[in-house]
């Protein structure tokens, strides 16, 4: 594993201090709003990637979604009908996302408390 993070370019400076805190991350080609596209073509290729080596490998891809803001069902419903356009299924990993309120969330992404939500992940994980 260690061979193919060293072939990213400057990746020993990500435990750099100033690097580690900072916000910064890459800019990525997302497609304009509205375009019914909602990952980045960086996100796209790495989903292809891991997909093509676990067929490869006959492993099971299993991708477990995480707590999800309740004010976002209509957008994950046009992502999971954008992935079922592309050929990617996973009907598995949407029938599993639970929708909490909004409240429960520091910003659009992190969750307040997220030791809170360990049981979900178990619960999760058991059914597999």
């Amino acid at each position: 594993m260690m061979e193919q993070v060293k072939k990213v370019p400057l990746y020993y400076l990500s435990q750099f201090p100033p690097v580690l805190t900072s916000n910064w991350s890459p800019d990525l080609d997302f497609p304009k709003e509205g375009s019914n596209y909602y990952m980045s073509s960086l996100s796209d290729e790495y989903l292809t990637k891991i997909l093509n080596l676990c067929r490869q490998r006959s492993l099971k891809f299993i991708l477990l979604p995480t707590p999800t803001r309740q004010s976002y069902v209509a957008k994950v419903s046009e992502f999971q009908n954008h992935l079922t356009y592309t050929g990617y299924d996973f009907k598995d990993y949407f029938s599993r996302i639970e929708y909490i309120p909004d409240s429960c969330f520091l910003d659009d992404v992190h969750l307040k408390e997220p030791l809170k939500y360990q049981g979900y992940y178990l619960k999760v994980m058991g059914e597999m």
